[in-house]
């Protein structure tokens, strides 16, 4: 247990501000110490610090709760800090020597999320790729057409979906109109 509070001290201090000061003291290494967070996050999760340090039921709760993170990010950050180790670790890694940006590593695993697991481990190695010599918007556009190439009956049942939700709602104006 001294690794695990060691890095849950670490995490700790690390999210609740130091991060931005220790962006704002060396902001060559920004992507370095971005990698270095999820690094930190991901033994912090797989250890279960946020039960044992502060009884959070999980890590995104301890990141709520101890820390003030807003769902959404906490959620997202802990998304990305096991994908770490698992298939977006090749993009970690490449964070953490500086080819990538914290925006490319969130759209590459939101791209590969959404693909079977079977084509996750690939996907994410080639869009980590093209990550390296592109921006999030070639990201984004190169994991929708892995996930219409690896599943196009599975893409068309979301397209289905989202087309079924939609709706317009019309209403006057207080002036009548």
């Amino acid at each position: 247990t001294g690794s695990m509070t060691a890095a849950g001290v670490a995490c700790l201090a690390i999210v609740k501000g130091q991060l931005r000061q220790a962006k704002a003291l060396d902001p060559e290494n920004e992507r370095a110490i971005d990698a270095a967070m999820l690094d930190v996050l991901a033994t912090f999760d797989a250890a279960g610090d946020g039960e044992l340090l502060h009884g959070a039921a999980s890590t995104q709760g301890w990141l709520r709760g101890a820390l003030g993170v807003a769902p959404g990010e906490a959620s997202e950050r802990v998304r990305l800090a096991r994908g770490g180790r698992g298939p977006l670790g090749n993009a970690v890694g490449r964070m953490r020597d500086g080819e990538l940006t914290y925006d490319h590593l969130r759209a590459v695993e939101r791209a590969v999320r959404h693909l079977r697991p079977e084509h996750q481990a690939e996907a994410s190695a080639l869009l980590t790729d093209v990550a390296a010599q592109s921006d999030v918007t070639a990201i984004r556009a190169a994991g929708r057409h892995l996930r219409l190439v690896t599943d196009p009956e599975g893409t068309l049942r979301e397209s289905e979906r989202q087309f079924e939700r939609r709706y317009l709602t019309l209403s006057p104006l207080l002036d009548g109109m």
